[in-house]
């Protein structure tokens, strides 16, 4: 049963980039403002865009969101979560998650 209401819903893949900043010994969570997770603290990051690197992707978020420049260390890790919504259009949604490792330039806090 679980199978077959899969294959009738859409797939979408939305890779995502977060980053754990860490400054001494404080760790720098947002609280999102709008959407699903509205009022939920979470790491800093959100959704490439067409043909953005990695790099660039997370560097961007963090200043959109921030408004701090960050360097960009590499990556942790990846996660991979499946949200299924069973909505008006069926969706599955595939988040494919990069956690990225930043660093804050000596002498900037937050």
């Amino acid at each position: 049963m679980l199978f077959s209401l899969l294959v009738k819903m859409k797939n979408n893949i939305l890779n995502i980039v977060v980053a754990g900043i860490r400054w001494e010994e404080k760790w720098l969570l947002i609280n999102r403002r709008k959407g699903d997770y509205q009022n939920k603290w979470a790491l800093v990051g959100g959704k490439l865009e067409k043909n953005e690197e990695l790099k660039e992707a997370i560097l961007r978020e963090i200043f959109e969101e921030t408004g701090l420049k960050v360097k960009w260390e590499g990556i942790k890790g990846t996660l991979n979560e499946r949200l299924i919504e069973v909505d008006k259009e069926n969706n599955v949604w595939h988040f494919i998650i990069i956690v990225c490792q930043v660093s804050i330039e000596e002498g900037k806090s937050f």
